[in-house]
């Protein structure tokens, strides 16, 4: 995202905020009011009130339910999960803003460490707000204790923007970058929400510079499989169907009931396959649709 932002402020010199609001908006909202309609109207089914079934939806179609979350006001149901994309959408309502604020004072190829000094201040603040006593769900949900993640995302859009990635070395380093994290996090779960989550990021990032350069390394061949391609086509789909479905699910038959071989033999037979199945619906019939309009807000460098 930030690699497109930076070619039209290269072309224009600036970024026309209401074409790029409403691209987020074609590729985000068709599919998560669906996903909310569908959640709401399976709890006023089972006679949920009007006020509580508002109580989650709204604030997942404004994007605050991290907010929610961060200072366990209430309850989010089967909606909860919507607190990351919430975060990420506050992101991308500040970041042109900022980016054309920022490129009247540096040039674009120096972005990148714009970037990073915002994720390093952003760090900082997330220590500064733990010492104060902070809980866990206040740091994993807040705005301005996650941000630094995406950020290190943008500072590998700006540093691409204006230099070809060719790192092979770099899917090796995050695979056991990886590797570690995941042992620390098992080991010590706390460490997570001080530094894990920039770590996770870093990592991340590595894997995609080592796919956008090319290369046959392992990870490369398998990002390169047909499967997971196919995944990663549906995968704003399977993020958003998956929590409810599994939830409602639970909540119709009870989860209780069940032993916990025969919970995971129903995970992985019928929920996980019809989660996937949806995801293809939502995308082919949902999504697909509405993406055809974003070529209406593209960005023009002609």
């Amino acid at each position: 995202m930030t690699r497109i932002l930076l070619s039209e402020l290269r072309t224009t010199s600036s970024i026309n905020l209401l074409n790029f609001y409403a691209r987020r908006m074609l590729r985000l909202a068709p599919c998560l009011v669906t996903v909310v309609i569908f959640v709401s109207a399976f709890y006023l089914a089972f006679g949920i009130s009007i006020r509580t079934v508002a109580s989650f939806s709204i604030p997942a179609l404004l994007y605050f339910s991290n907010w929610v979350r961060a200072f366990d006001l209430w309850n989010l149901a089967a909606l909860g999960h919507t607190w990351s994309l919430s975060i990420e959408e506050q992101f991308y309502i500040l970041w042109p803003i900022i980016l054309i604020a920022a490129n009247r004072l540096i040039r674009t190829e120096k972005i990148v460490w714009f970037c990073l000094a915002l994720a390093v201040m952003i760090i900082a603040h997330r220590f500064s707000v733990l010492d104060g006593g902070a809980t866990a769900s206040r740091i994993s949900n807040g705005f301005d204790t996650r941000a630094d993640t995406i950020l290190i995302g943008a500072a590998l859009g700006a540093f691409g923007s204006h230099k070809t990635l060719s790192f092979a070395w770099l899917g090796s380093a995050a695979a056991i970058a990886a590797s570690f994290l995941l042992f620390v996090l098992v080991c010590e779960p706390n460490w997570y929400y001080q530094t894990g989550t920039t770590g996770v990021a870093v990592a991340t990032a590595c894997i995609i510079s080592n796919a956008v350069g090319g290369g046959n390394g392992m990870i490369n061949l398998m990002l390169r499989n047909e499967c997971l391609r196919l995944v990663g086509k549906v995968s704003y789909g399977l993020y958003l169907w998956h929590y409810p479905i599994y939830k409602l699910f639970w909540m119709t038959v009870g989860e209780d009931s069940f032993k916990p071989n025969v919970l995971h033999t129903l995970d992985l037979f019928i929920l996980i396959p019809l989660t996937y199945i949806v995801s293809c619906a939502s995308y082919r019939w949902i999504e697909s649709p509405a993406l055809k309009f974003k070529e209406k807000f593209a960005v023009r460098t002609g």
